[in-house]
């Protein structure tokens, strides 16, 4: 898994050195989102989110290099390529039937850009090697469930109406992203940049900005329909935000591209990147603060308050039901977020408007 996540560091370092011609940036950089929480909390754990992640981003980056539009070496090879690439995704849903809205945005990404590729046949090949594991996998289940596509873990939720519909999904979403166990801003706010590197790669990079947001968007809309996602929001006992690793690559480069074009990191920046760093150099001391089980309290701001409840009392809990304290403070912090996210939008449309 180690491994795993440094070869993903190594896609990181080719997709941002692709985004900022500031070397010292692109690795610094680097470094801090794969040493940050959830890509390092996950990355010497035997859980399927690391391998999901690997997988997904090398096969993005195989669906846009420029050897698919412009073949310059054997056609044999590039087809067999195609043939491992949609076998890749097809073992994503024996890795785990979570992945189902990953392969989705994966296939659906590879028919797009297959309107680029001179030979068609490449995405036969491709979706060839996805219906192989496919079978594999069906076969699988079957042999040790005795149903073709659901297990007790891998099955579909109960149909609600919908209010009780919309109420879970939004539970969900401010779940993985406020909770103060299972939450991703807690333990990396380094992540509050994604929206503003979101705005940032559609003005300057909108072909890659509208292939992240086709992947990230169809997982995280299978993950938050409760039909489809039974298991709700909670990894259970483990480290915050396991649900959203198999994409944090991809919000990686969304977060990198807040700053990828600015001249200068405004001072906000580098708040967040102090807090974040302080916050990495804590959690690698003492690793057990990543674990919770749902208990409401975070061990993280226990271990920081000295277990007074004074950082508790201030950070979102998502636990049915929700009061309306944490509402209001989920209200608060989701419209600061709005306004951070706003300016340092402004500061990118300045960064273009000079550099034209």
């Amino acid at each position: 898994m180690i491994g795993l996540t440094a070869w993903m560091a190594v896609h990181l370092l080719e997709i941002f050195t692709a985004l900022s011609g500031n070397s010292n940036r692109v690795f610094t950089w680097v470094l801090l989102m794969v040493l940050s929480p959830p890509i390092l909390s996950h990355s010497f754990l035997f859980f399927t989110e690391i391998l999901s992640a690997f997988i997904a981003l090398s096969v993005f980056m195989w669906l846009r290099t420029g050897k698919l539009t412009n073949p310059a070496g054997p056609v044999g090879q590039i087809r067999f390529e195609a043939l491992l690439a949609g076998a890749a995704v097809g073992y994503l849903l024996l890795v785990h039937a979570r992945n189902a809205g990953l392969i989705a945005g994966l296939i659906i990404l590879a028919v797009i850009q297959s309107r680029r590729w001179p030979d068609r046949r490449l995405l036969a090949a491709f979706m060839s090697g996805a219906a192989v594991l496919f079978a594999v996998r069906t076969g699988v289940t079957y042999h040790f469930w005795g149903t073709w596509l659901t297990t007790p873990q891998a099955r579909l939720g109960d149909a609600m109406g919908w209010q009780p519909f919309v109420t879970e999904s939004l539970t969900r979403v401010t779940g993985w992203l406020f909770d103060q166990e299972h939450g991703l801003l807690p333990f990396a706010p380094i992540y509050l940049l994604v929206p503003a590197g979101w705005f940032a790669l559609w003005k300057r990079e909108r072909d890659l900005c509208v292939a992240i947001t086709l992947v990230v968007g169809a997982y995280v809309a299978v993950m938050t329909t409760p039909v489809l996602n039974a298991h709700g929001w909670r990894g259970g006992w483990t480290p915050a935000a396991r649900f959203l690793v198999p994409v944090a690559p991809f919000l990686a480069v969304l977060a990198f591209a807040a700053v990828a074009y600015l001249p200068r990191l405004p001072a906000i920046v580098l708040v967040i990147v102090g807090a974040q760093v302080c916050l990495d150099a804590v959690l690698w001391q003492h690793p057990g603060l990543f674990w919770n089980d749902g208990l409401g309290t975070s061990a993280l701001l226990t271990f920081l308050d000295r277990g007074t409840g004074q950082l508790s009392a201030y950070v979102p809990s998502i636990l049915a039901p929700v009061s309306a304290r944490t509402i209001a403070i989920v209200a608060v912090a989701s419209i600061g977020w709005v306004l951070l996210t706003a300016r340092l939008a402004r500061r990118g449309d300045l960064a273009v408007r000079t550099s034209s």
